[in-house]
């Protein structure tokens, strides 16, 4: 059975899609949201990972998973906030 604070964690994840990267405020053009920037993040620690010869790759893939999941309540903050 699914525990109430999985499906909050799942929310929260949902909700990054609605979160504009800053670079929006400044250049005015669409860019990527939280959740593609996140996704991206994973793809990258994974392969710096692999040329770093890491040997825990799933700790990785989580630490970027998670690297900017509070923002879904906070915004992505920039240097002028």
């Amino acid at each position: 059975m699914i525990r109430k604070r999985d499906l909050e964690l799942l929310y929260e994840i949902g909700f990054l899609r609605n979160i504009d990267r800053t670079w929006k405020h400044f250049t005015g053009i669409k860019m990527a949201n939280l959740s593609e920037h996140t996704l991206r993040v994973v793809w990258i620690a994974m392969i710096i990972a692999k040329y770093e010869g890491v040997a825990d790759v799933d700790k990785i893939i989580k630490m970027a998973m998670v690297h900017d999941l509070p923002e879904s309540r906070t915004g992505d903050a920039h240097y002028v906030a």
